[in-house]
């Protein structure tokens, strides 16, 4: 295609046409498709302080039959799990990936951290430290 210049025709410059509107329309959903945002985030972060709140169950069931080192192990990993809930929950929250679930978990994954209810049950309790 030859386009006139300032110094005569040139070849090789080619002309761009602007799109017109019916082909902005058509490429309206390829340009703006956006993400469906599930909520799965958060339903991980409950499901990883559930499974928390289940190996701290295990570990004091351990504990009271003498099995401290098993019950050790467990509580740590009830711990582990409780903090990773948590993260993961704030993260839902923040992302708004499940943010009410996101939510719930961080409030669970405190009663779910073995820590938590260690020094709640100290304090009412009475005794001293």
């Amino acid at each position: 295609m030859t386009t006139e210049g300032i110094n005569g025709p040139r070849d090789d410059v080619a002309q761009t046409a602007s799109p017109s509107v019916a082909d902005l329309v058509l490429m309206g959903d390829a340009v703006r498709t956006e993400r469906v945002k599930t909520p799965l985030l958060g339903i991980l972060a409950v499901g990883l302080v559930v499974l928390a709140a289940i190996v701290q169950g295990v570990a004091i069931v351990m504990a009271t039959d003498n099995r401290y080192l098993v019950s050790t192990v467990l509580g740590y990993g009830a711990v582990a799990a409780s903090i990773l809930g948590f993260l993961v929950g704030a993260a839902a929250a923040v992302l708004s990936l499940g943010r009410r679930w996101g939510i719930a978990a961080m409030l669970l994954s405190l009663v779910a951290n073995p820590i938590v209810v260690l020094n709640v049950l100290t304090f009412f309790s009475g005794s001293p430290r």
